[in-house]
């Protein structure tokens, strides 16, 4: 959970109030702890205690799945497991990873009943987060403007909007880009039983004294179906499309969400830390320049870099493809990251005092300052 005052934190303050459940690390030591510690000491606290639900992000699953794999965190052996209980859970899982001939895995170590994961990285990772832990996540999408917003059903489908938390307006893509252009044009917005599949800009209104009235929060959802029948939902369903600021457009021909070219870079193959995105101008014409800083495994040269994430974003989006070939042009431009980048960037922020929600830079189009913080060597 991020700390007070951000929603994630009051949820689990109401839940601990309201039901029988023990968070760890309790709510109070976790107030002190840094993120990265917070977890840390979870994952080791649940070795003892075992787990049954985690809640989080999709991502840190998946990594804290690679290196119990790996043996480089919670699966390998050390003094602090001598406790009994911690012992026990250790040999039962080696003996089923033996078994199966592979590796320990998290879903080896702990039984979990459930997961629920907010991000767009829920979409991207809910395969690898079940090979690793035994179970899908269940997306889930809140916002401290107005709470938990909306989440999957048990069929791990589309999500359907809680309807007594927030009051939901909807401005259909092509009104969008009217007020994009023009902002002095007011966009229409239609209501939830107006809806057709397509894209939409939420507005919101709290209920329940909140302060907000026809708030833009500057999402996209994607309506995939006016229903489902599977859950006996009559309500529209929804998929996150991306952040209203965070799309790429080249030439009015192409156009990358930030959760497209994500869905790329894990189907290329390729082995990478973190990357970042920009629309850039080289030789007269708009390009996507792909900053990338590679894991230490990754030996492939920048011209194979570049044949597998181009194969990868044309499979994504076709239409990027189709540009290539209609311009006789080549959009993409891979530049690597020094080692380290991101997590210098990371650590430069919090000693800068910065919010937790600004210590990491933006996937999508990071400003020149951001940029050259990335680039900078130690």
């Amino acid at each position: 959970m991020a700390p007070l005052p951000y929603i994630s934190a009051y949820m689990c303050l109401a839940i601990e109030d309201l039901i029988d459940v023990k968070f760890i690390p309790s709510l109070a030591e976790g107030e002190k702890m840094e993120f990265g510690e917070r977890l840390a000491a979870g994952f080791s606290k649940g070795m003892e205690t075992g787990i049954d639900y985690f809640t989080g992000l999709a991502s840190i699953l998946v990594k804290m799945g690679e290196l119990i794999e790996s043996g480089k965190s919670g699966g390998k052996f050390s003094l602090k497991m001598l406790k009994p209980s911690i012992l026990c859970r250790y040999i039962k899982a080696s003996v089923k990873a033996k078994l199966q001939k592979r590796n320990v895995l998290p879903k080896d170590l702990w039984n979990l009943k459930g997961i629920g994961a907010g991000g767009m990285d829920t979409d991207i990772y809910k395969d690898k987060v079940e090979y690793y832990w035994g179970k899908m996540p269940l997306e889930i999408v809140g916002t401290t403007e107005g709470g938990l917003l909306c989440m999957q059903a048990w069929n791990y489908k589309g999500m359907t909007f809680l309807p007594d938390i927030n009051f939901y307006e909807f401005i259909p893509l092509d009104e969008h880009n009217k007020a994009k252009e023009d902002p002095s044009y007011a966009p229409k917005t239609l209501l939830m039983d107006e809806l057709s599949p397509g894209i939409y800009e939420i507005v919101m209104t709290n209920f329940h004294g909140g302060v907000l009235l026809r708030y833009r929060i500057g999402d996209f959802f994607e309506v995939i179906a006016t229903e489902d029948t599977e859950i006996g939902c009559k309500l529209p369903q929804f998929r996150f499309f991306s952040r209203c600021d965070d799309y790429l457009d080249l030439r009015n021909m192409v156009r990358f969400t930030e959760k497209a070219i994500w869905h790329a870079l894990e189907g290329s193959g390729i082995q990478y830390v973190d990357w970042a995105v920009r629309k850039e101008a080289v030789d007269g014409k708009t390009i996507l320049n792909l900053y990338l800083e590679l894991d230490e495994a990754e030996k492939s040269s920048l011209a194979t870099l570049k044949k597998k994430t181009k194969k990868a974003l044309i499979k994504v989006n076709p239409e990027f493809g189709d540009l290539e070939k209609i311009m006789g042009d080549d959009y993409l431009l891979i530049t690597k990251l020094p080692s380290g980048a991101f997590k210098n960037y990371i650590q430069s922020q919090r000693d800068a005092g910065a919010d937790i929600a600004h210590i990491k830079p933006p996937h999508m189009q990071p400003k020149d300052q951001q940029l050259e913080k990335l680039m900078k060597v130690g």
